[in-house]
């Protein structure tokens, strides 16, 4: 599942992608008021433009991107939003918050294998700090600067969300 923040000026809302079959994708949609609703749809490329099936009306849909610009035009009328991953957002406020720390999040969810560092040793830039398993694979997350390992968030065999943080990084007292 892919989660995606939708925002157009006035609103935001949740949108989770999941794909439950060829070109068949459930979407669950996080109003701003709390609400959450589940919509089946099916999406293909008819073209250069879309074909949206939703609750039996086919809707053709045309996109453009810029940056995270969408401009969308669906059925003549025309849409424009700005679309992020929840990652990337997250990243995005992180950085804007506090310079200082950084939090290693995953990409993708999986199990916590293995830890390869503890809280206050220092590490170098691409060194592996956390082992995690996704789709029967090992995957080595590592570090996305030097620093010192101010809090490791996760425990081996946790299971954890795309977006999750598995540990902050500290800059080096150097």
């Amino acid at each position: 599942m892919i989660r995606y923040v939708l925002e157009d000026g006035a609103t935001e809302v949740g949108l989770d992608l999941e794909a439950c079959g060829p070109d068949q994708y459930r979407v669950l949609i996080h109003g701003p008021d709390g609400t959450t609703r589940s919509r089946e749809v099916s999406l293909t490329v008819a073209g250069d433009r879309y074909s949206l099936l939703l609750d039996g009306v086919s809707y053709l849909v045309d996109l453009w991107f810029r940056d995270d610009t969408v401009t969308c035009l669906l059925d003549g009328a025309p849409l424009e939003f700005v679309c992020q991953s929840e990652i990337r957002r997250q990243r995005r406020s992180l950085k804007a918050a506090d310079k200082d720390e950084t939090d290693v999040v995953t990409r993708m969810p999986g199990r916590v294998i293995e830890l390869l560092v503890h809280p206050g040793e220092r590490v170098e830039r691409d060194q592996g700090l956390v082992v995690l398993e996704a789709m029967k694979m090992e995957n080595k997350i590592v570090a996305p600067r030097p620093g010192v390992v101010a809090e490791v968030c996760v425990s081996p065999g946790a299971d954890v969300d795309a977006g999750a943080c598995l540990l902050r990084l500290a800059p080096s007292e150097s």
